[in-house]
């Protein structure tokens, strides 16, 4: 179990109750699971661990390969704060309260117990997000393994979220004013779904953002007839000029990864499913189509 002092912010762990201080103190984040997109509106407004239901302590985090490992705590019915006997923290000179005959101090502590069976409740399909934080400032994190510890607590691996790729910032006043909210507007839905959705929602994201991209181009750089703002994306990369072959490229390999997300499609042409790794290669093709118009930065 771990407990947190609501006056002093100070860490104890222990059994039962039954405890010492914790110092250096590890990250604790108040943590929420998103298993459907209704989840979303879970995650609490407030990261005050006095009012979590769940907790995640951070044990290793590496900044490069963004690979964070850690147990899940949570309320489990307990009363809070809940009554703990433990012994002076390292950090305060002296304690203060109640002493038994033991030596233990009795204090009123925000408790947590080990979240058990991590492996059966959270490694699911469709996949498990882990949403760390509250309100706008979050993390979202896909967990990688479970590991049982030899106190009989799941230490868990996951992986950060958004390592599914990046947009560059779009430079507004290179985008023709009359497409710059439609542009701006399906950017910010991709960028917004990398972080949330799985890899073939993300590519379905990519495919109208692309569109959107397009057709404004087409219609308002090169001169097109408005009309060809209805077509499909197909339609339109075949619009392009021959000679412009990478932007061509990486416009066709969103449109010829979206049908890969249909089971017809995957049964007929024998495709495996679309990864998130399939969305990160997606996202980073649109990317190169807004840098190529000079639409990014």
């Amino acid at each position: 179990m771990i407990a947190f002092d609501p006056n002093t912010w100070l860490m104890y762990e222990g059994l039962s109750n039954h405890g010492h201080g914790v110092s250096p103190a590890p990250m604790v984040s108040v943590a929420t699971f998103v298993q459907a997109e209704a989840d979303w509106r879970k995650v609490p407004c407030s990261g005050a661990l006095r009012s979590a239901m769940c907790v995640f302590r951070e044990d290793y985090f590496d900044p490069v390969s963004r690979i964070r490992r850690g147990r899940f705590y949570e309320v489990a019915g307990r009363q809070q704060p809940d009554q703990w006997w433990v012994h002076k923290h390292p950090v305060l000179p002296e304690d203060v309260g109640h002493q038994a005959h033991e030596g233990r101090f009795t204090k009123s502590l925000i408790s947590f117990s080990p979240m058990g069976n991590v492996s059966q409740r959270l490694v699911t399909t469709p996949r498990t997000l882990v949403v760390l934080g509250a309100g706008a400032a979050v993390t979202v994190w896909n967990i990688v393994s479970v590991e049982r510890s030899g106190n009989d607590e799941d230490v868990v691996t996951m992986r950060a979220r958004s390592n599914l790729g990046f947009l560059p910032d779009l430079v507004l006043d290179a985008i023709p004013s009359a497409a710059r909210e439609r542009v701006s507007a399906a950017v910010i839905k991709v960028v917004d779904g990398a972080h949330r959705s799985s890899g073939i929602t993300v590519v379905d994201l990519c495919r109208d953002a692309m569109g959107v991209i397009l057709s404004a181009h087409l219609h308002l750089d090169a001169g097109e007839d408005a009309k060809v703002i209805e077509k499909d994306l197909g339609a339109l990369i075949a619009k392009l000029p021959p000679e412009s072959k990478l932007f061509r490229a990486a416009a066709d390999v969103v449109c010829k990864l979206h049908p890969r997300g249909k089971s017809n499609e995957q049964q007929r042409l024998g495709t495996r499913d679309v990864t998130d790794a399939d969305g990160a290669f997606a996202i980073e093709a649109l990317g190169f189509v807004l840098r190529d118009l000079g639409w990014a930065r």
